[in-house]
């Protein structure tokens, strides 16, 4: 057992983090960034002044499917933080040697 955590180590913090950031999204209301990249993805361009699109285009993807709340907006960051967080831990999984 003690080799199975030291080896997924990395897995369990960050599925540690993840759980506690969905419920922490539970209780928090609309952060003054999610209106302002609410108000880009009303407005989408090819670029902002101060801010790559990207973040534009996927809340506007997330309303457009699921309808504009501040569920979806929490799902939307909680979705793209956790797809981040995987796609890092499979990156640094191929890195890092295992012993």
């Amino acid at each position: 057992m003690k080799n199975f955590i030291v080896r997924n180590e990395f897995a369990i913090i960050i599925f540690t983090f993840t759980l506690l950031r969905l419920i922490a999204a539970l209780f928090m209301g609309l952060m003054p960034q999610d209106a302002y990249y609410t108000y880009y993805s009303e407005n989408l361009a090819l670029s902002y002044f101060d801010h790559p699109p990207m973040v534009a285009y996927m809340i506007w993807l997330f309303t457009s499917i699921f309808g504009k709340s501040l569920f979806v907006l929490h799902l939307a960051d909680f979705t793209v933080t956790a797809a981040t967080l995987i796609l890092s831990y499979i990156f640094i999984k191929r890195i890092v040697p295992k012993d």
